[in-house]
């Protein structure tokens, strides 16, 4: 009884791991593709806003998919707590959204907190 009892508690130990590893959202894998610095653990939340304003923009469009994420202004005005973590900051990027077969993109200005980081999510540009 022990024995196989361990063996489950084993094969769910393994499967959870698995299934942690491979996070994504709406089919958008996590971590996000490109060079974003935003933190993996808020990728999922700033990309359901992005979502959102694309599909504001794009109308009737229900095919929308994260292609791109880029640095387009470093981190400045860093600043840092005694313990020498960042609490302080901000840096822009651009998203490349597919919605139909259209390039959407949408600015971000991201500001570094002491639990994160705040977002902006600027008015998408059609290309």
């Amino acid at each position: 009884m022990k024995k196989s009892l361990l063996c489950l508690v084993f094969t769910l130990f393994l499967l959870s791991a698995s299934v942690v590893s491979a996070r994504s959202y709406l089919g958008t894998n996590i971590p996000l593709s490109g060079g974003t610095l935003l933190p993996v653990d808020q990728q999922a939340v700033v990309l359901g806003f992005v979502y959102s304003k694309v599909s504001g923009s794009v109308r009737g469009c229900r095919d929308i998919m994260l292609s791109d994420t880029k640095v387009k202004e470093e981190k400045k005005d860093i600043e840092y707590d005694r313990r020498g973590r960042e609490i302080g900051g901000t840096w822009t990027e651009e998203w490349t959204v597919n919605a139909c077969g259209t390039n959407v993109i949408v600015p971000i200005v991201f500001t570094t907190k002491r639990n994160g980081a705040g977002y902006n999510i600027q008015q998408p540009q059609i290309k």
